[in-house]
């Protein structure tokens, strides 16, 4: 009896979260935070039926071939998490695993491939067969732990990251979630139990589910269509929201090659954006904590604010491309950089200048993007 429980359980996770992770999908198929969340939950689905067809196997052999795509699946499933764990506000973009995807994958595939086919044991337990322990085995499950916890700890970069309280403890879940089923495994194995999987997965799926859906840890949002630029007018405060940075240089291009003189404060080196873009007699401010010219500390608010000041008074009508607001607020905190942009903005309003943000709306939390937008001229340049 206790047998046909356990497996309807594994069976009820998979197919819990395979609709968990389509729903999120469908809500926005173009948003690469609700593909990583769909691709995460699509794993859990597969270790836990694979997990169902090793428990329920007529035969050892069978049950090694399950039980090897469920060693996979796992190792797998734990570099999703990393994945996945990258895409929060604050660590987005930064984590390894989203700046170098393909080294990433072809490494966890890589992982995945070897270990499933190092499984090489089967035992029966209470509810069926499950793996036995070998080396090789246990080898498996500290690859699976070490990915896990690194998921952790960039989730945890993420909290180190915002001052939003409830982002903050939302996060502490976010972390957690990863390391529950080997908690749950070591807890029962000290009981004199079976270690099992699916418990601790359980938890952590409805962990994920419940920061997503409620609490919208990643901001998935609908999906919408692609929005054509409009043409800017004297005065305007323009937020570009979009993945890349390219429409709102273009928006910027624009006007310099109207006459306007124009300035552009960067994220990225200028010498980069100087090739990029051929903006090769063009004054640039680098947000940048190492000292040295045309540099300024993103800390530094008052600095950045009084250098744009200058020029937009100097060199009126101007134009300004500010990249880098989500890294402004991450270094300082929303209402002392809204402060700063509401000053920058009174200033062009005044002159008859313009300013133009690029941002990406995945990288901050909800809250904040909510006052961004409410803020500024808001024109999408992409899904």
């Amino acid at each position: 009896m206790l047998s046909h429980l356990y497996s309807l359980l594994v069976l009820a996770i998979a197919i819990f979260t395979s609709l968990l992770g389509s729903q999120v999908l469908v809500k926005n198929p173009y948003h690469r935070p609700g593909r990583a969340f769909f691709l995460t939950m699509l794993l859990i689905s597969a270790r836990c039926v694979f997990h169902f067809g090793m428990l329920n196997s007529p035969d050892e052999g069978t049950a090694l071939v399950w039980g090897k795509a469920a060693m996979a699946a796992g190792v797998l499933l734990s570099g999703s998490l990393c994945y996945l764990a990258s895409y929060l506000p604050y660590s987005r973009y930064e984590a390894w695993p989203v700046k170098n995807a393909r080294v990433f994958w072809v490494a966890v595939a890589a992982l995945a491939i070897f270990f499933g086919l190092a499984a090489d044991g089967i035992k029966t337990i209470d509810f069926g067969y499950g793996l036995d322990y070998s080396t090789a085995v246990m080898a498996g499950y500290v690859v699976s732990l070490v990915m896990s916890t690194g998921a952790s700890a960039i989730s945890l970069t993420a909290r180190q990251g915002s001052r939003d309280s409830s982002f903050r403890s939302s996060i502490l879940l976010m972390a957690a979630a990863p390391l529950i089923p080997f908690v749950s495994m070591i807890f029962l194995m000290a009981l004199g139990l079976d270690p099992l999987f699916a418990p601790g997965l359980l938890i952590s799926a409805l962990i994920y589910a419940f920061l997503v859906l409620k609490h919208r840890v990643l901001n998935i949002g609908a999906s919408t269509r692609p929005a054509k630029l409009r043409s800017t007018e004297n005065g305007d405060s323009i937020l570009v929201e979009g993945r890349t940075l390219r429409p709102a240089y273009e928006l910027f291009l624009t006007d310099i090659k109207e006459g306007r003189p124009g300035m552009v404060v960067c994220r990225r080196h200028p010498d980069r954006i100087r090739e990029e873009m051929g903006l090769n007699d063009l004054p640039m401010l680098w947000l940048s904590s190492q000292p040295g010219p045309d540099r300024v500390d993103p800390t530094s608010l008052n600095i950045l604010q009084h250098s744009i000041t200058v020029f937009v008074e100097k060199a009126s009508p101007a134009v300004i491309l500010l990249e880098g607001v989500e890294y402004l607020i991450s270094q300082n905190s929303l209402d002392k950089v809204l402060r700063m942009l509401y000053s920058i903005r009174d200033t062009v309003t005044v002159s008859g200048s313009k300013l133009i943000m690029p941002m990406d709306p995945e990288v901050l939390h909800q809250r904040e993007l909510a006052l961004m937008e409410k803020e500024f001229t808001l024109e999408r340049a992409e899904a």
